[in-house]
């Protein structure tokens, strides 16, 4: 809703999680052969939530989901397929983790977020720091003590840098004529973004 009236906004119906290689499976069902001005994405938390050979949460037993080499290697065909599919990429950062959070661990978040900032500078992508903006809220911002997910009231100030970072790239790029790049109809004259 923040960008309304400024951009076609797109995103996939579905969750993105459960992994980068779910992303990296699904990733040109997603694009679905359009072109975007701006892509804003973000592959990370789930990567890092431990699991045992079932599947199950296992923070004690269990190992990453995605471990720090393959996440990599993910995160390069992704960017790849996103470059081909859009004018300006943005990275959002992986959020923070809560202490006691049940399958994951504060630092790893640290660790992958390190990863995908070195891989972003080396594309020369802008990262989009929301892992810096979460780590100064409040525990009342969590759904509850440990829990990942934030309020309403969190994700509308996580929402509100997310469509900042948007509106900057538009700015940023000269957008053309109706129909001219994208293909866009005379009621289609705003830009296209994926979130």
């Amino acid at each position: 809703n923040m960008l309304k009236g400024t951009a076609n906004v797109f995103r996939p119906i579905t969750n993105c999680g459960p992994s980068s290689i779910w992303t990296r499976q699904n990733l040109s069902k997603w694009i679905d052969g359009r072109k975007y001005d701006v892509i804003h994405f973000n592959a990370g938390l789930h990567d890092i939530s431990y699991r045992d050979g079932d599947g199950r949460k296992d923070k004690q037993n269990g190992t990453a989901q995605v471990a720090p080499e393959q996440y990599r290697r993910n995160l390069e065909f992704i960017v790849t397929e996103l470059k081909q599919a859009g004018d300006t990429l943005i990275w959002a950062s992986t959020t923070v983790v809560p202490e006691n959070e049940p399958s994951r661990f504060p630092g790893d978040g640290i660790k992958y977020n390190r990863i995908a900032a070195e891989w972003m500078g080396r594309e020369g992508i802008t990262i989009n720091n929301l892992h810096e903006l979460s780590q100064g809220f409040d525990p009342q911002c969590f759904r509850k003590p440990g829990d990942v997910h934030y309020t309403t009231t969190a994700n509308v100030v996580l929402g509100k840098k997310v469509a900042g970072s948007i509106v900057a790239a538009l700015a940023k790029k000269s957008v053309q004529s109706a129909g001219e790049k994208h293909g866009r109809g005379s009621d289609h004259e705003k830009p296209n973004v994926v979130i």
